[in-house]
């Protein structure tokens, strides 16, 4: 099983990230219509070459070992992420009922929790969906 991360708006990713359209994978098209209805341009972000899985597993040893996780390639993305548009972390293709965050602090509050986990539970799942700014600032 691998760890997922799709994003609404991914260009430019940091150097050593690429983004592929989910329109390329039938059931991750569903997540992203499932997670995103109202998003017409959703992609799968990993590394290049390679699954998001290996960067997810070296935050986890990172923040298990007392790092803050916006100090990991891991935290450095979904930052990255974040500050252009909404994302989704989940693992296979369990997307339903994803915990919801609308701060990037409310995301991590609910991220380094599945982090610092020792009890075998290795799936990180969170939606963020930036806070819509208010009205007559």
């Amino acid at each position: 099983m691998t760890q997922f991360l799709l994003a609404t708006f991914a260009d430019p990713l940091p150097l050593g990230f690429e983004a592929t359209e989910v329109g390329q994978f039938d059931w991750l098209r569903s997540a992203s219509a499932s997670i995103f209805p109202a998003s017409s341009s959703v992609v799968k972000v990993a590394p290049v070459g390679d699954e998001l899985d290996s960067i997810v597993d070296h935050a986890r040893n990172e923040v298990f070992n007392g790092a803050a996780l916006e100090r990991t390639q891991l935290g450095e993305l979904l930052l990255h992420l974040a500050n252009v548009g909404g994302l989704a972390l989940f693992w296979a293709s369990d997307f339903t009922d994803l915990p919801r965050a609308s701060t990037v602090d409310e995301a991590w509050q609910v991220l380094e929790p599945q982090l610092r986990s020792d009890n075998g539970n290795w799936e990180l799942c969170v939606r963020y969906s930036p806070a819509a700014p208010a009205r007559g600032v």
